[in-house]
């Protein structure tokens, strides 16, 4: 009988554990959410569900499902290539940091607090990882440096809250339980382990699914009415801003339309000869130090990119910090460029520097300039940080894939694109790898260009409602234009994916068809 009381109170405490170490109550709980500008944290709806990422902060996430998929998203996996598991798991703990409801503990604009120890968690697990071409233990001397280099603010005591470590409610949480478990083992009988197994089993949830469900639908019903009427009110605050203005006093400014224009056509004038002078000089001089590298090869004993830096020639505008009016260059280089093969290019253009300095002097409008290579990097003056996501990493960059540089390296083209619609591009996931490529291929058009897309597939089946056979062939996917190819502008652009993404691929591949139309548009 006293073994039976004893793991009843064992139980009480384990519901009090529960709730004391797990906070899920909003009275614990900072009420607004600073990444996602001070929201608060009881408009952070539709609400995380059990398959959503981070869901461990459900149901009192600082975002949404959305947000987790949009702002988190696949952001963990495509940070290192050659991951551990392990490795992965940490990552996404880290870009979960969003969602956290606890944020203003360890969060401020464009600045996380992380945990020392988590810190050293990270490094040491994805140590070997690959990122910008070599492991992390070979760009950081530790774990210290690298999480500095991502503008983390570093806090060498674990257990406060005022850093970042991984899912603190979890992790309680789970303490409790393993910490009860053990003593249920030591002081219970067989039918009594069963009983506490069960109770344990139900409190640790923070909600059921059958919970969610129900409460989801009517909080996301709720919200949704609040958001209407709020967006209803400021609609009509349109008429207030309309009654400020009419009773506002006006004063009446007379100018020469005909003499601003002169002087503006005049400033714009002096403008485009100092970028036509800028550009043949860094053409001139970009050639010039070409053909006397291919004379002299003098940078020959380059052999890495940490050669280079030590030598003063690479500046990384991922991993470095320049002041402002800085006078040297800074590289950007693609994650998809092979490293090697820049050696040689980043040594070479390192001599624009004193070009850029000289244009800048001289100039009186120009202030940014860049070289964008064909070898995948962007040298640019003056030096700057590149841009990083949310989680301090860097964000891609190809020059190559950009508007402005096919424009300046080829002429305006007439493009088709075949692409296969039979119903093998179904399999491992051949239809959204085509989808992306194709994407890709629209970015670096301009409206110079022309386009159509081809969506080559035959099949025949009935109609649901007759026996009528329906024939299905190789396609033109936009007929706006007669001869059947349009600009390639911002908005045929986003038309073209947009058509391509409704199409359903089935039946199978007619490929001479599909060249014949392409050579007859």
């Amino acid at each position: 009988m006293y073994r039976d009381l004893l793991v009843f109170i064992l139980l009480l405490l384990q519901s009090s554990l529960s709730s004391s170490q797990c906070p899920n109550t909003s009275k614990s709980i900072p009420q607004y959410c600073p990444y996602f500008n001070n929201r608060p944290l009881d408009q952070s709806t539709p609400l995380l569900t059990s398959s959503s990422n981070c869901y461990w902060y459900a149901p009192q996430a600082c975002c949404t499902f959305l947000e987790a998929e949009l702002v988190v998203g696949e952001t963990a996996y495509n940070l290192f290539t050659e991951s551990s598991v392990e490795c992965l798991d940490l990552l996404n703990l880290l870009v979960c940091y969003v969602c956290s409801p606890n944020q203003t503990n360890f969060y401020q604009p464009g600045r996380l607090a992380i945990c020392q120890d988590f810190c050293n968690r990270i490094f040491s697990t994805c140590s070997t990882a690959i990122w910008k071409g070599n492991t992390l233990k070979q760009q950081f001397n530790n774990s210290t440096h690298f999480c500095l280099s991502r503008g983390y603010t570093i806090v060498d005591i674990s257990d406060t809250n005022s850093c970042f470590n991984t899912g603190y409610r979890i992790c309680k949480q789970i303490g409790c339980l393993f910490i009860c478990l053990f003593i249920s083992v030591l002081f219970s009988n067989f039918r009594w382990q069963y009983i506490f197994g069960i109770f344990l089993f139900i409190s640790a949830l923070s909600y059921t699914e059958s919970q969610l469900l129900a409460t989801d639908v009517n909080d996301w019903a709720d919200s949704l009415g609040s958001f209407t009427q709020s967006v209803t009110r400021d609609i009509l605050r349109v008429d207030s801003l309309q009654t400020t203005f009419n009773s506002a006093n006006y004063s009446h400014l007379y100018v020469n339309g005909s003499l601003l224009r002169d002087e503006m056509s005049g400033e714009l004038s002096l403008i485009y000869q100092e970028v036509v002078q800028a550009v043949n000089t860094l053409a001139g001089t970009t050639e010039q130090l070409f053909n006397a590298q291919c004379e002299s090869n003098q940078y020959s004993q380059y052999t890495t990119l940490d050669s280079l830096r030590q030598a003063g020639l690479f500046y990384d505008s991922d991993t470095t910090t320049f002041p402002e009016n800085s006078n040297k260059t800074s590289v950007k280089i693609s994650e998809s460029v092979d490293r090697g093969s820049l050696i040689n290019a980043i040594a070479v253009t390192s001599n624009l520097t004193n070009t850029f300095i000289n244009i800048q002097k001289s100039s009186q409008y120009i202030s940014t300039q860049y070289f964008a290579s064909v070898h995948g990097f962007l040298r640019e003056f003056p030096a700057r940080e590149w841009e990083r996501d949310f989680i301090g990493f860097p964000k891609e960059f190809d020059p190559r894939l950009q508007s402005w540089y096919h424009v300046a390296t080829s002429r305006p083209k007439d493009i088709v694109i075949v692409v296969d619609c039979s119903s093998s591009m179904l399999e491992n996931d051949r239809w959204q790898l085509a989808l992306s490529t194709i994407e890709i291929i629209l970015q670096t058009l301009t409206q110079e260009d022309f386009i159509n897309i081809i969506c080559s597939a035959s099949s025949v089946y009935l109609n649901q409602d007759s026996s009528t056979p329906t024939y299905i062939d190789a396609r033109v996917l936009s007929t706006c234009s007669e001869d059947g190819l349009i600009p390639a502008t911002s908005g045929i652009k986003r038309h073209l994916i947009g058509l391509l993404k409704e199409e359903q691929p089935i039946g199978g591949l007619f490929i001479c068809i599909s060249i014949n139309i392409a050579y007859n548009i």
